[in-house]
Protein backbone atom coordinates (compact mmCIF):
# COMPACT_ATOMS: atom_id res chain seq x y z
CA UNK A 1 0.00 0.00 0.00
CA UNK A 2 1.37 3.21 -1.02
CA UNK A 3 1.81 6.83 0.98
CA UNK A 4 -1.26 9.15 0.64
CA UNK A 5 -0.43 12.54 0.10
CA UNK A 6 -3.07 14.81 0.87
CA UNK A 7 -2.86 18.56 -1.29
CA UNK A 8 -4.91 20.11 1.22
CA UNK A 9 -4.00 23.28 -1.11
CA UNK A 10 -7.38 23.32 -3.87
CA UNK A 11 -6.08 23.48 -7.61
CA UNK A 12 -8.46 24.98 -8.80
CA UNK A 13 -8.37 28.45 -9.93
CA UNK A 14 -9.33 31.84 -7.87
CA UNK A 15 -10.44 35.32 -9.23
CA UNK A 16 -8.19 37.51 -6.54
CA UNK A 17 -4.61 38.65 -7.49
CA UNK A 18 -3.83 38.44 -3.85
CA UNK A 19 -2.94 34.54 -2.48
CA UNK A 20 -5.99 33.30 -0.89
CA UNK A 21 -5.40 29.59 -0.75
CA UNK A 22 -8.42 28.74 -3.09
CA UNK A 23 -10.55 29.13 -0.63
CA UNK A 24 -13.10 31.33 -2.73
CA UNK A 25 -13.30 29.21 -6.39
CA UNK A 26 -13.68 30.76 -9.35
CA UNK A 27 -13.24 28.01 -11.76
CA UNK A 28 -13.45 24.22 -11.07
CA UNK A 29 -12.88 22.88 -14.36
CA UNK A 30 -9.08 25.20 -14.23
CA UNK A 31 -6.06 24.52 -12.69
CA UNK A 32 -4.50 27.50 -10.33
CA UNK A 33 -2.38 29.14 -12.20
CA UNK A 34 0.36 29.76 -9.66
CA UNK A 35 1.01 26.30 -9.48
CA UNK A 36 2.07 25.55 -13.10
CA UNK A 37 3.74 28.97 -13.76
CA UNK A 38 7.09 27.35 -15.14
CA UNK A 39 4.47 26.42 -17.95
CA UNK A 40 5.10 28.75 -21.56
CA UNK A 41 1.61 28.13 -23.01
CA UNK A 42 -1.99 27.41 -21.04
CA UNK A 43 -1.90 24.09 -22.68
CA UNK A 44 1.39 23.37 -21.11
CA UNK A 45 -0.33 23.42 -17.22
CA UNK A 46 -2.52 20.41 -17.34
CA UNK A 47 0.26 18.15 -18.90
CA UNK A 48 2.50 19.41 -15.70
CA UNK A 49 -0.24 18.55 -13.09
CA UNK A 50 -1.02 15.25 -14.97
CA UNK A 51 3.07 14.44 -14.94
CA UNK A 52 3.14 15.11 -11.28
CA UNK A 53 0.19 12.79 -10.28
CA UNK A 54 1.86 9.97 -12.28
CA UNK A 55 5.84 10.93 -10.72
CA UNK A 56 3.73 10.72 -7.78
CA UNK A 57 2.47 7.27 -8.11
CA UNK A 58 5.05 6.04 -9.61
CA UNK A 59 6.68 6.31 -6.20
CA UNK A 60 3.84 4.63 -4.54
CA UNK A 61 2.46 8.22 -3.11
CA UNK A 62 -1.07 8.57 -3.84
CA UNK A 63 -2.51 12.37 -4.87
CA UNK A 64 -6.19 13.65 -2.82
CA UNK A 65 -7.05 16.97 -3.48
CA UNK A 66 -8.64 19.40 -1.60
CA UNK A 67 -12.00 20.71 -2.84
CA UNK A 68 -14.02 24.00 -1.69
CA UNK A 69 -17.44 22.47 -2.85
CA UNK A 70 -19.89 24.63 -0.20
CA UNK A 71 -19.09 28.00 -1.67
CA UNK A 72 -17.89 30.22 -4.58
CA UNK A 73 -16.27 33.63 -5.25
CA UNK A 74 -18.52 36.73 -5.95
CA UNK A 75 -17.13 36.32 -9.06
CA UNK A 76 -17.91 32.92 -9.83
CA UNK A 77 -19.33 32.99 -13.89
CA UNK A 78 -21.49 30.53 -14.13
CA UNK A 79 -23.93 33.32 -12.87
CA UNK A 80 -23.36 35.23 -15.64
CA UNK A 81 -24.96 32.25 -18.03
CA UNK A 82 -28.86 33.30 -16.56
CA UNK A 83 -30.24 36.51 -17.71
CA UNK A 84 -30.96 36.62 -13.74
CA UNK A 85 -28.37 36.08 -11.52
CA UNK A 86 -31.61 34.73 -9.24
CA UNK A 87 -31.65 32.26 -11.32
CA UNK A 88 -28.46 30.25 -10.73
CA UNK A 89 -29.32 26.93 -10.03
CA UNK A 90 -25.59 26.57 -8.23
CA UNK A 91 -26.33 29.66 -5.84
CA UNK A 92 -29.91 30.34 -5.16
CA UNK A 93 -29.35 30.03 -1.46
CA UNK A 94 -27.84 28.33 1.23
CA UNK A 95 -27.90 24.65 2.21
CA UNK A 96 -26.55 23.34 5.61
CA UNK A 97 -25.32 27.05 6.31
CA UNK A 98 -23.53 29.92 5.16
CA UNK A 99 -19.91 31.08 4.90
CA UNK A 100 -19.81 34.91 5.46
CA UNK A 101 -18.17 37.00 2.52
CA UNK A 102 -18.65 34.26 -0.16
CA UNK A 103 -21.88 33.02 -2.32
CA UNK A 104 -22.96 29.70 -1.03
CA UNK A 105 -23.92 26.75 -3.57
CA UNK A 106 -27.37 25.57 -3.42
CA UNK A 107 -27.37 21.54 -2.55
CA UNK A 108 -30.81 21.63 -3.04
CA UNK A 109 -30.96 21.99 -6.53
CA UNK A 110 -29.92 18.61 -8.65
CA UNK A 111 -27.77 20.70 -10.49
CA UNK A 112 -25.89 21.94 -7.85
CA UNK A 113 -24.98 17.81 -7.23
CA UNK A 114 -24.15 17.10 -10.95
CA UNK A 115 -22.00 19.95 -11.40
CA UNK A 116 -19.87 18.86 -8.23
CA UNK A 117 -19.78 15.46 -9.13
CA UNK A 118 -19.22 16.49 -12.42
CA UNK A 119 -15.84 18.78 -10.94
CA UNK A 120 -14.31 15.81 -8.76
CA UNK A 121 -14.76 13.34 -11.92
CA UNK A 122 -12.42 15.84 -14.22
CA UNK A 123 -10.09 15.88 -11.68
CA UNK A 124 -9.90 12.13 -11.11
CA UNK A 125 -10.37 10.54 -14.38
CA UNK A 126 -8.27 13.22 -16.28
CA UNK A 127 -5.56 14.03 -13.96
CA UNK A 128 -5.45 10.74 -11.81
CA UNK A 129 -5.99 11.96 -8.64
CA UNK A 130 -6.81 8.90 -6.08
CA UNK A 131 -9.40 11.07 -4.07
CA UNK A 132 -11.03 14.58 -2.92
CA UNK A 133 -11.18 16.06 0.50
CA UNK A 134 -13.83 18.08 0.75
CA UNK A 135 -13.40 21.29 2.72
CA UNK A 136 -15.94 22.89 5.25
CA UNK A 137 -18.49 19.98 4.78
CA UNK A 138 -20.99 21.23 7.31
CA UNK A 139 -22.21 23.70 4.98
CA UNK A 140 -23.03 20.40 2.63
CA UNK A 141 -24.75 18.52 5.05
CA UNK A 142 -28.39 18.57 6.65
CA UNK A 143 -28.22 15.96 9.31
CA UNK A 144 -31.44 13.20 7.58
CA UNK A 145 -31.41 13.95 4.35
CA UNK A 146 -29.22 12.80 1.13
CA UNK A 147 -28.93 15.80 -0.65
CA UNK A 148 -25.71 17.16 -0.46
CA UNK A 149 -22.72 15.75 0.68
CA UNK A 150 -23.97 12.01 1.18
CA UNK A 151 -25.32 12.16 -2.52
CA UNK A 152 -22.23 13.42 -3.54
CA UNK A 153 -20.15 11.31 -1.54
CA UNK A 154 -21.93 7.95 -3.03
CA UNK A 155 -20.78 9.04 -6.79
CA UNK A 156 -17.75 10.68 -6.38
CA UNK A 157 -15.77 7.85 -6.35
CA UNK A 158 -13.17 7.20 -9.23
CA UNK A 159 -14.35 5.76 -12.50
CA UNK A 160 -13.15 2.43 -13.52
CA UNK A 161 -12.82 3.35 -16.91
CA UNK A 162 -10.83 6.80 -15.94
Amino acid sequence: MGITAILFMPWTTWKNDEFDWGCQPFQYFAAEVRYANNAHTPAEKPALLKKLVSECHDRGIHVNLGGVFNHVSYSFPYEELYLRVEDCPYTAGPFGGSFPGLQDLDFNNPCTQELIGDVCHYWMDTFGIDGIRFDNTVNCHLAGDIRGLPELLAGSRPRPDG
